[in-house]
């Protein structure tokens, strides 16, 4: 009987020490995938706010026209600066009833001599964009200055946070599905001891002895990463269209089938290790013991 039957049939024997194993490496498993995702989706956001930031400045109310449009105009000649958008009051104005036409209260409130003009500035280049944020907000009739690299920075917080808290419960899954195999495998070895003993007393080698408690081990690391990343994959096919419409623009969907087949080769590789590390484990512990 070759190791792999062996493992199978110890499988078969102890079901339910065996479903506890693969399921606390599956949820490991879709824990660790589902924050990959989710971190690279982060980053493709944060790159996509670092590429195409904008200022906005909205000027006093009694600014005139054409001194923002001279101002718009200087701005433009900027090598670096993508687009320049002028919104006077009255579009202003336009903008606003359209986003409230459901409250015709607040509308009958507000004028264009209310609102003040603003420019909206891209460019290719953040850095041209922060000079341009210190330059207007010294700017005679410039109230205020929204500068998006506040976004940005506010984004890349949030992401290391997210980065280190799944970070933690990673490891601390890793650590929790480790000692659940080893248990389990620690255990059938201990129902084994007779079977073991008698091997031992033949002149089976340690290896010949071991072998099937490790490859069972190691087949809970690799069906566990290839459930936790089914598991990952097709939550994340269902929330495609809402993700695809929340995201527009930002990050592609569907996630290329590369990306999915690279994370799930890295799955597996490490659920191998995994398993084969925590089944070792056991059986040295299980040794020593008898």
């Amino acid at each position: 009987m070759n190791a792999l039957t062996g493992a199978l049939t110890t499988i078969r024997r102890t079901p339910y020490q065996s479903l506890a194993a693969l399921l606390m490496v599956t949820v490991t498993f879709f824990v660790g995938f589902r924050l990959a995702f989710i971190l690279s989706g982060a980053d493709l956001v944060l790159r996509y706010f670092e590429t195409a930031p904008q200022v906005i400045a909205f000027f006093d109310l009694d600014a005139e026209a054409a001194d923002i449009k001279a101002l718009a105009d200087q701005i433009s000649k900027d090598a670096s600066v993508t687009d320049v958008k002028l919104i006077t009051q009255e579009q202003a104005l336009a903008d606003y009833a359209k986003e409230y036409d459901d409250s015709p209260l607040l509308l009958e409130l507000v004028t264009a001599d209310i609102l003040p003009a603003s420019i909206e500035v891209s460019a290719s280049d953040p850095r041209t964009l922060t000079k341009l944020a210190e330059t207007l907000s010294k700017t005679d009739h410039v109230d205020e200055v929204i500068f998006q690299q506040d976004i940005v920075d506010q984004l890349a917080n949030w992401t290391s946070a997210l980065r280190t808290a799944g970070m933690i419960d990673v490891v601390v899954l890793s650590f929790v599905s480790f000692l659940t195999i080893t248990i389990v495998i620690t255990m059938k070895a201990a129902n084994k001891k007779y079977a073991v003993s008698v091997m031992r007393l033949i002149g089976a080698s340690a290896w010949y002895i071991n072998k099937p408690f490790i490859v069972e081990g190691i087949l809970y690391g690799v069906f566990g990463a290839i459930l936790g990343w089914a598991a990952t994959v097709a939550v994340l096919l269902y929330l495609t269209p809402t993700l695809t419409t929340f995201f527009i623009g930002m990050i592609s969907f569907p996630v290329p089938m590369s990306f999915l087949l690279l994370q799930l080769g890295i799955g597996v590789a490490i659920g191998l290790v995994l398993g084969a590390f925590a089944s070792s484990v056991a059986v040295n512990r299980f040794a020593h013991r008898s």
